[in-house]
């Protein structure tokens, strides 16, 4: 058992809608926290690891195979298959109203994404209305886009290299805490991603697969999925499918596509997810800083790519983002953005939590783990509207939680540690149980706690919340089952 003080979370599930969200409940519970007390009336947690600084990537869409999770890969062969060409973009283009491409004329380097399943299951999705948590609904392209599918990578083949060698030395990583944590590498990359709109069997996995390919059984956007030795494909011609390499010099690059970088899905695997080849840019016409008029204007290494006033080859750390120079606010984006070398500084740390100001998620409330399930940008610790439930007040006199818009009464059980231990119980009969406790239908986010354990004993608290008379869940234990209500308030 691990013991001390702060913040303890309780999962139970939930979301914006309160009846589609609870009936999600499952799907999102995860590492259920409870508050514990003591004989000495010390708050506690249950045995479950704290996030560690490289797996701050939760999963989202549930494994729910019986047969086993899925297995997702890139093919590296349509890959070799890439294109390069120029293309007008209007202010107003989806693409560059999504973010994935600046207006103007770009070059751009086109290739197909294919991703086979490969594990003993399916990849189940469903139906985008049933889990609007998983989607961006309401895109310029009029389709719901899954909040992550794929990452696309430009590597020079020292920053590859590097890169290889910090996913070999950290393999339970996610690449968005690597780059982070070794921000100099995006100096070495150029990125693209694809967010997945659709994802369905599109042809049998082109891939050795374990087994004959499964009937298909995803074929319609409004039941998605991906099933066993299937293969979804994301084609050149879709916008998302490039790398913007405009400002990337001529040269031998190592292009990278990896599926599920964030872990979105839950996978059997997740240190096969990503495939590279090795590709060659024809870019002639940009100034490379070596003395010399490359791009024949007349002028010497005065290239201004992002036309933001600073150079190149004098001062723009990042001449390919007009965001980018010397003096530029710093804002929190994983990138240096005034040029003074450090990412995403901040001087302030107003809740002490270690995390500086400009990027965290809560502010005002200590959280380490930054933990945002719902990826709203807004940390479950102070999330009022994500169906989580955090206990923030454990006092020997008072028991209190995170208000959260999703509920509109809480449950509140009390149990014996000694008796879970026995018979796996987390509600425990009042009349057979001593110390065992229900508080049901509670108003508010606080209660008196007068109780004590006698000597030796320990007593753990559980809350849910209820709304559209339907109870939230327990979340999932350590072992990754859910959690039993024995006894459910009435």
């Amino acid at each position: 058992m691990r013991t001390g003080k702060g913040l303890r979370r309780i999962q139970p599930g939930g979301g914006s809608d309160a009846g589609r969200r609870l009936a999600a409940a499952a799907d999102l519970a995860r590492h259920l926290r409870a508050a514990l007390i003591c004989g000495t009336l010390v708050a506690a947690a249950l045995a479950v690891p704290p996030v560690a600084a490289s797996d701050t990537c939760p999963v989202f869409v549930p494994c729910t195979d019986p047969r086993g999770c899925p297995d997702l890969v890139v093919d590296p062969a349509p890959l070799s298959q890439w294109s390069s060409s120029r293309q007008r973009f209007r202010s107003n283009d989806c693409s560059v109203v999504e973010g994935e491409v600046q207006a103007g004329w770009r070059l751009l380097a086109r290739f197909t994404t294919t991703t086979p399943n490969l594990g003993p299951g399916d990849l189940f999705v469903g139906d985008p209305q049933s889990h609007p948590e998983w989607y961006d609904l309401e895109t310029c392209h009029g389709h719901e886009h899954l909040k992550e599918y794929s990452d696309y990578r430009l590597w020079t083949p020292a920053g590859y290299e590097r890169w290889r060698a910090l996913r070999a030395a950290d393999p339970s990583a996610c690449a968005r805490d690597l780059l982070r944590t070794h921000a100099d590498l995006v100096s070495e990359m150029v990125a693209g991603r694809k967010q997945g709109f659709c994802v369905i069997d599109i042809i049998p996995s082109p891939v050795p697969c374990h087994a004959p390919a499964d009937p298909p059984k995803y074929g319609f956007c409004s039941y998605q999925g991906i099933s066993v030795c299937w293969a979804d494909i994301y084609d050149e011609f879709l916008d998302g499918q490039w790398i913007d390499i405009t400002y990337v010099p001529g040269g031998d690059y190592i292009l990278e596509v990896e599926v599920n970088a964030e872990r979105f899905f839950e996978e059997l695997d997740y240190a096969n997810n990503a495939s590279a080849v090795p590709v060659t840019v024809d870019n002639p016409d940009l100034e490379i800083c070596d003395g010399t008029d490359n791009d024949n204007n007349g002028g010497i290494d005065d290239t201004d790519l992002d036309e933001d006033g600073y150079l190149l080859c004098v001062n723009d750390c990042n001449d390919r983002n007009p965001n980018v120079f010397p003096g530029a606010i710093e804002v929190c984006n994983g990138i240096d953005d005034d040029c003074d070398t450090a990412v995403d500084e901040s001087t302030a740390d107003l809740d002490l939590d270690g995390v500086g100001d400009l990027c965290d998620n809560c502010p005002a409330l200590a959280n380490p783990g930054q933990a945002d399930q719902d990826r709203d940008a807004q940390g479950d610790a102070c999330d009022v509207d994500d169906g989580l439930l955090w206990f923030i007040e454990t006092t020997s006199s008072l028991l209190g939680w995170q208000v959260d818009n999703v509920y509109e009464t809480y449950n509140l059980y009390r149990g014996d540690l000694a008796v879970l231990r026995a018979t796996g119980q987390y509600t425990q009969d009042p009349e057979s149980t001593p110390g065992a406790a229900q508080m049901c239908v509670l108003l508010g986010s606080r209660v008196l706690n007068e109780f004590v354990p006698p000597p030796g004993g320990v007593a753990f608290y559980l809350v849910t919340g209820k709304a559209a008379g339907l109870e939230s869940s327990l979340g999932i234990s350590s072992a990754g089952a859910e959690r039993e209500n024995s006894w459910p308030c009435r």
